[in-house]
This record gives structure tokens, C-alpha cells and sequence, in this order.
């Protein structure tokens, strides 16, 4: 579970829609992402700081990792919102088994 406040949520185009939409559940939005809350985490930590998507540490994502984020961040309609992706992805694909998956 991720706890983030609602004015981050809603520049989130995804959540800006379930919280201010009809939905049934908008005071207490959940949904199931195709990524850790971990990554999730990247995300909020994105909106929140406006600091580029980066890895908690210095090493790259691991491929799977990166591909997990970009497909949360495809869901959430917030792939425009982050000019760095294209290159954390690359960045990502350290072998061939992980050219493979990209």
C-alpha cells in the first residue's frame, strides 16, 4: 500500500479521473498497477520532487524493473510527463537476455 496525497494523485491523469469522476470508490481510490509499490514509489517521488526518474540507488533498474514503471506510467497517462524514461529504459538493458524483453 502507497499513501500519497490527493493533490499529487490528480496530476496523475488516471487518478485525476477516479477521484474526481464518478467512481464509486473516489474517497479512497485503489488499483492494481503492473508494478511494485516500490516503483510506484519512483513515480510519487517524481511528482512529488520533480527530480528526474532515477533508481534509489546508483545502480540502473533492472530491465524487467524499468519495463514494470513504464507500463504503470502507460497506465497512469503520465508517460509525457517524463522526458527520461526513454533513456532509464535504455539504460536498463545491460544483457542480452534483457534485450530480449524490452
Amino acid at each position: 500500500t502507497v499513501s500519497v496525497q490527493k493533490p499529487i494523485l490528480r496530476r496523475m491523469p488516471y487518478f485525476q479521473a477516479q477521484l474526481d469522476g464518478p467512481w464509486s470508490d473516489a474517497d479512497t481510490p485503489k488499483v492494481s498497477l503492473p508494478c511494485s509499490a516500490e516503483e510506484f514509489g519512483l513515480l510519487v517521488r517524481r511528482f512529488y520532487t520533480g527530480e528526474p526518474l532515477r533508481s534509489p540507488t546508483d545502480h540502473a533498474l533492472s530491465c524487467a524493473a524499468a519495463l514494470r514503471l513504464a507500463a504503470a506510467a502507460d497506465m497512469l497517462m503520465v508517460v509525457g510527463e517524463l522526458p527520461e524514461l526513454p533513456v532509464l529504459l535504455r539504460n536498463s538493458i545491460l544483457t542480452p537476455e534483457d534485450a530480449e524483453l524490452a
